[in-house]
């Protein structure tokens, strides 16, 4: 059986905003990112997520070099000057072996056609990649999410907060308003829906699950074939014990977005909840290619996925490799020193979290939606054996253990 034909991968570089107003930067963010949503949703292409191409923000990297700490062949950059009711966005592809430019273009449009921009940029970037064929659907690639530019500016503002579930509820305002602007916004809808989950998941209040529900379904409701929408349901429901709901609505996400790192993380995490270890790996190596300098989550979902396999110095490695460790990575880190043997890194752990939150580790514990049902006992008789006083004199790192 002969192998199947590696994909053209291509990153996507924040596009720099000059219009001599930092506080615009979301603006320029938000386009960058719409670009990547609408190239991420062609099979053909390997689409590096967001959080890794964002890491060369500023920097006067060499394109070759970035190429190859990304693994792809091409490179989209380009610049956003937004001033009073017009737009102006350069923007440029770049073959990452010549370090050659492919293609160049200019947009200087009113504001009110910034959807036509983003998409007459991600159809020329696919005419020259993947073909004038291909490019034929690119107009296709996304519907205009909203008909209100402040609604959608709303939008990409909320959006800024999702880089840490800590944060994620400060988006709220700004998506409830982004709303009330215009109902019919399933990506806002989609988004409130996602960010309850996350609240639920810091401090177990069930509303937050029965509100992210209810917008997850109106999300869906307007946009069926909306991947955002799709993925805020599986989410959800993969916390409320609707199992095969969930892992249907996740792999639609998937479906229709192939390259969102973020839907493949979550999608591990409902695979390594069900009980396939395997799969769930693999997964979220998937993600891992996708987005090689992700968020600290893919790590905390690595570590979950490792623990549950058996593998806890392994599961002990990837959460230290996040840079601020989690609630849950605290709890999960006790768990695996219990299973080692290492109390006193152990009682450090859990000496960690008590400091980070006033949440029940049973609460944690509880929310997480294991198939196995002895799992989350053994998990909480570890922590108990963990919740022990760490002697008065001692420190308490603020770094998990190892």
């Amino acid at each position: 059986m002969s192998a199947a034909p590696r994909k053209l991968a291509i990153a996507v570089l924040p596009f720099d905003n000059i219009s001599g107003d930092p506080e615009q930067s979301y603006f320029s963010d938000g386009l960058t990112e719409d670009i990547i949503a609408g190239l991420s949703r062609f099979s053909e292409l390997l689409v590096i997520a967001r959080n890794s191409s964002f890491r060369f923000r500023g920097k006067a990297a060499d394109v070759r070099d970035i190429g190859r700490q990304l693994s792809v062949q091409f490179i989209v950059e380009g610049s956003v000057r937004k001033s009073s009711n017009r737009v102006r966005v350069t923007v440029e592809l770049i073959d990452v072996s010549s370090d050659a430019q492919v293609w160049a273009a200019q947009y200087d449009r009113a504001l009110t056609d910034v959807f036509a921009i983003q998409d007459e940029i991600t159809g020329a970037v696919l005419s020259q990649i993947v073909g004038h064929a291909r490019a034929t659907v690119a107009t296709r690639v996304r519907t205009q999410p909203t008909e209100s530019l402040s609604a959608y500016d709303l939008f990409l503002q909320a959006r800024e907060y999702f880089s840490s579930d800590l944060t994620a509820w400060k988006a709220e305002p700004f998506l409830k308003r982004a709303i009330e602007l215009d109902p019919d916004f399933a990506d806002a809808h989609a988004l409130l829906s996602v960010m309850h989950t996350a609240c639920y998941l810091l401090n177990s209040k069930q509303h937050h699950l029965e509100k992210a529900l209810s917008f997850a379904q109106r999300a869906l409701e307007i946009d069926p074939a909306g991947p955002l929408a799709n993925h805020s349901l599986g989410y959800v429901s993969s916390f409320m014990g609707r199992t095969q709901e969930a892992g249907h609505y996740l792999r639609q996400s998937i479906a229709l977005n192939p390259n969102e790192a973020y839907f493949r993380g979550e999608y591990a995490n409902w695979l390594n909840y069900s009980g396939d270890t395997a799969g769930a790996l693999r997964e979220i190596e998937e993600a891992f290619r996708r987005d090689p300098y992700g968020n600290d989550w893919f790590w905390a979902v690595r570590g979950n996925i490792e623990a549950s396999s058996g593998l806890y110095e392994v599961a002990l490695a990837s959460l230290r490799r996040m840079k601020i460790p989690s609630n849950w990575s605290h709890l999960l880190a006790a768990h695996c020193c219990v299973e080692l043997g290492r109390m006193s890194e152990a009682r450090q752990a859990m000496a960690r979290y008590r400091q980070m939150t006033e949440v029940k580790p049973s609460d944690y514990v509880a929310a997480r939606p294991y198939a196995d049902a002895q799992r989350p006992g053994r998990i909480m008789k570890n922590l108990q054996l963990a919740e022990q006083p760490v002697p008065a004199l001692a420190v308490v790192p603020k770094t998990l253990p190892g």
